[in-house]
């Protein structure tokens, strides 16, 4: 037998050092002394700089670095400096079909659209201008229903736009036209809340029923996702690609984090025992930020960093 030389005594007594250190930290209570969390600093825009309103439905920047602001009463436009606000004006054919707006979405081709409580809006750039698109009952190919929640963009350029009561609609800019797929169509429900691509051809499709995959080559729904033998309610979704899991964020259940290639959920919700727990399970939004961070906005809970390592989040509201 060969004989072991310092150098692999050595490497043995660090591994089996490193593994017994790795043993006795996931022995520690989940409330045992941890670093502070990092801490943030918030810049405030109020309705006193121009803010329509301080209910902030949806935010998103443009390519060319303005932030839109979608609010319950307008649109805002920051530039950084100075406000500009859209609301809906009877008298004006060319404003907003709504002031409520519920989601932003720019497409391929840097279109902006703003979904309202009443329709679809296209922002015209250069005439500073908006195009409506709206339910019309006589016409088959309209928009199945104007209460919009969801917007995104297949490979042929085409919207996939989400509603609430209309199942999710296909619309052609370069027609246009919409189609519905609806419950009848095998969707799991009419009230969709979030979409969201992912692969080739494919959306996936948060609805008050749970989850789905929809094909967007064949235009249907392709197959179920059983979320642990519960439908729950699906209200935010993104795709987290260090770990490929999804990060579903439900209606009052938490934060489920699913592992399609080996269908396995975990679930986190809200312990008052526990401080590193999500601070609410009523999730209404998930970004994950370009360094990789995962946060997670809810009702009555403010906002929360998660940590899929630990397993832990680190709450921030208002002080």
């Amino acid at each position: 037998m060969r004989g072991v030389t310092n150098s692999q005594c050595n490497y043995f007594f660090l591994r089996h050092l490193c593994c017994l250190g790795l043993i006795l930290l996931s022995l520690l209570p989940r409330g045992y002394p941890q670093p502070q969390k990092p801490k943030l600093h918030f810049k405030h825009i109020q309705n006193e700089d121009g803010l329509a309103n301080s209910t902030i439905e949806a935010i998103h920047q443009d390519h060319r670095g303005f932030m839109w602001l979608g609010t319950r009463d307008g649109l805002n436009r920051y530039d950084g400096y100075q406000m500009t606000v859209y609301k809906y004006d009877p008298k004006y054919p060319y404003s907003l079909s709504d002031s409520y707006v519920t989601c932003i979405y720019e497409d391929s081709q840097h279109r902006l659209w703003i979904g309202t409580l009443n329709g679809l809006n296209h922002y015209d750039s250069k005439l500073n201008r908006f195009t409506r698109y709206q339910h019309q009952m006589k016409n088959p190919k309209s928009l199945s229903n104007n209460h919009i929640t969801a917007i995104g963009e297949d490979d042929q350029g085409r919207l996939w736009i989400g509603t609430m009561g209309g199942g999710v609609n296909i619309f052609d800019y370069r027609k246009p036209t919409f189609r519905a797929l609806r419950a009848k169509d095998g969707l799991k429900s009419d009230v969709v809340y979030c979409l969201l691509k992912h692969g080739g051809k494919q959306f996936w499709v948060g609805t008050e029923n749970g989850l789905q995959v929809l094909d967007t080559g064949l235009d249907k729904v392709a197959y179920d996702v059983g979320l642990n033998g519960k439908d729950k309610a699906i209200r935010a979704m993104k795709f987290f690609p260090n770990d490929e899991t999804f990060l579903l964020g439900t209606s009052d259940k938490g934060l489920v984090v699913y592992h399609p290639k080996y269908n396995i959920f975990k679930e986190y919700q809200h312990s008052d025992a526990d401080p590193f727990s999500i601070s609410s399970n009523l999730i209404r939004s998930i970004l994950i930020s370009k360094n990789g961070q995962i946060w997670i906005g809810s009702i009555n809970g403010g906002l929360d960093r998660f940590d899929p390592i630990t397993g832990r989040f680190y709450n921030y509201q208002n002080e």
